[in-house]
């Protein structure tokens, strides 16, 4: 059995593809063979998790590599000063595993103080991040990108 990690961003593009795909087999672009095929494709990266797409920085963080995606995806949105957006966005991910895992306990996932605590520390070094790079990430999104975390880390927890 192959266990996926759970990676939104991913899974987004992926459902991009695949749609795509179908709509081209509908427009009688592709073939039966050629739909399968381009299905294979998208299969294999998802067992491979996209890992191709991951900066080195990522290896030996299992968290932070589908915490990765949903900090990107925002980031990219923003001039980053001093910082190239991918290795910014991995840097944050090792460090929101770092964070997130710093406050889990035993059943942390049905304790919302638990939690709250992990939202005032993920917010907290959101903030540091939007003042030290000059980012113009809005509440919004910093409240999405922690959100998504919180979920992702949520989920990771049930399936281990």
């Amino acid at each position: 059995m192959v266990l996926f990690i759970e990676d939104p961003a991913l899974y987004k593009r992926l459902s991009e593809l695949i749609d795509e795909a179908i709509a081209e087999h509908r427009a009688q672009r592709l073939s039966d063979a050629e739909l399968l095929a381009r299905m294979r494709r998208h299969l294999d990266t998802l067992r491979g998790q996209g890992s191709s797409d991951l900066p080195p920085a990522l290896q030996g963080y299992d968290a932070a590599k589908a915490y990765y995606g949903v900090i990107k995806e925002p980031l990219e949105q923003y001039q980053v000063n001093g910082a190239v957006t991918t290795e910014l966005a991995a840097e944050m991910a090792i460090k929101l595993e770092d964070i997130i895992d710093t406050h889990k306990i035993r059943d942390w996932v049905m304790q919302e103080d638990v939690q709250n605590s992990m939202r005032n520390a993920i917010e907290d070094y959101l903030f540091s991040i939007k003042g030290r790079y000059e980012l113009a990430l809005d509440y919004d999104t910093i409240d999405r990108i922690m959100e998504d975390l919180l979920t992702i880390a949520k989920r990771r927890d049930a399936c281990s």
